[in-house]
């Protein structure tokens, strides 16, 4: 996920622009619709039909996935079939993942720190009563490393990291896919249920490994390709 996350802007817009255009000529020659089709039952076919899916939210719905390592997103289904309900889900960092959890979840609380992903993503969740959408954008500061993130320098994300504490709440999933995911990581232990797991995606990353040990969970991590992604990431599940 490196290679969507930390490439240039240009290559970025270039890689999305082509798979648009690719999408296009497959949609006027019927592939488009047979990827589909086979997409329900193969996981093949399914990976292929999500790169073309890349940055379009209304895809990846259809596609009932979200921005995940299969394997992850196997064990994940799993866990929350064999857990008693009602199952009660925090989430930082919003998208195809809020729907995919929506439909299998008793309650969905996001957090979104992007006003424009969070007004289009509104529209998208309107029918989705069990989902409660926040907004908590960063603010300019120079001193607090701790909650600012490589994307946004002199940007403090402590709002959005700390917007957990705002209800007295333990949850049986949390899922930390948004910024500032080592500080996210230290804040919601208290907040994580006695069985709860928590999804830490992109599990790999060098700077998230200090602050998975000082966890003390069991961290279960998941290599592999990733719906949308060109390239293998890894998500780990954390139990206590």
């Amino acid at each position: 996920m490196d290679f969507i996350d930390q490439s240039p802007k240009w290559l970025k817009t270039l890689y999305v622009g082509l798979l648009q255009a690719t999408k296009a000529g497959l949609q006027k020659v019927g592939v488009l619709d047979y990827l589909d089709k086979r997409a329900k039952t193969d996981q093949r076919y399914h990976y292929i039909r999500s790169l073309l899916a890349i940055h379009q939210l209304e895809d990846m719905i259809a596609l009932d996935v979200p921005w995940w390592t299969y394997d992850a997103i196997h064990v994940i289904e799993s866990h929350i079939k064999a857990q008693p309900h009602p199952l009660r889900v925090f989430e930082y960092g919003s998208g195809a993942s809020t729907v995919w959890l929506a439909k299998r979840c008793d309650s969905v609380r996001s957090l979104e720190h992007d006003e424009r992903w969070f007004t289009h993503l509104q529209q998208m969740l309107q029918s989705y009563q069990n989902v409660e959408l926040h907004l908590k954008t960063p603010f300019s500061v120079i001193d607090e490393a701790q909650y600012q993130s490589p994307k946004a320098k002199h940007m403090s994300f402590r709002d959005y990291v700390t917007h957990i504490r705002s209800w007295d709440q333990v949850y049986d999933l949390i899922v930390i896919d948004g910024r500032c995911r080592a500080a996210c990581l230290q804040e919601v232990m208290p907040f994580l249920a006695p069985d709860g797991v928590i999804i830490l995606d992109n599990s790999d990353r060098t700077r998230y490994q200090y602050a998975i040990q000082q966890t003390g969970c069991k961290a279960q991590r998941f290599p592999g390709w990733v719906p949308g992604s060109p390239v293998k990431s890894e998500t780990a599940i954390l139990s206590r």
